[in-house]
């Protein structure tokens, strides 16, 4: 008797299932890479309701520039005296109308906060100087 040179063909089940386990987990995995994705990928944003002060303006032709910086360094120090400013900027990165060569902001932790500053004796105090240098000014404030 000579012996067949066929091999027995595999069971099929066992093949089978782990194709579709791989393919279900392969599935599985990539919902879960796309859905932690769109999580990541979504923007956050908050709408606070600190209120935002706003003031762009033109120095007087002619002002010295270390008066400009006694101006700017002066919004600083309110912020350390005035309760209730929780930040400022002083560094623009673009100023409407293009004539305009100053801008600072101020955000107050709230609108009451933003009426104290308005009388308060270091904000007036630093007012007087302002007035004599400044050209012109536009201010505007927002919140939530």
């Amino acid at each position: 008797m000579h012996a067949s040179s066929t091999a027995e063909p595999k069971p099929r089940g066992e093949n089978e299932m782990t194709r579709t386990l791989r393919i279900s987990m392969g599935l599985l995995i990539a919902a879960g890479l796309f859905g932690a994705g769109y999580v990541v990928g979504q923007n956050e944003y908050r709408k606070p309701t600190t209120v935002i002060h706003v003031v762009s303006g033109k120095w007087k032709e002619g002002t010295p520039e270390e008066e400009k910086q006694k101006a700017l360094a002066g919004v600083e120090q309110m912020a350390r005296e005035i309760p209730g400013i929780r930040n400022i900027w002083l560094k623009p990165l673009r100023i409407q109308p293009r004539e305009y060569n100053y801008l600072f902001v101020i955000e107050f932790a709230d609108a009451k906060a933003a009426e104290v500053y308005a009388t308060h004796p270091a904000h007036e105090k630093w007012n007087q100087h302002y007035q004599t240098i400044r050209q012109e000014s536009r201010s505007l404030q927002a919140t939530n």
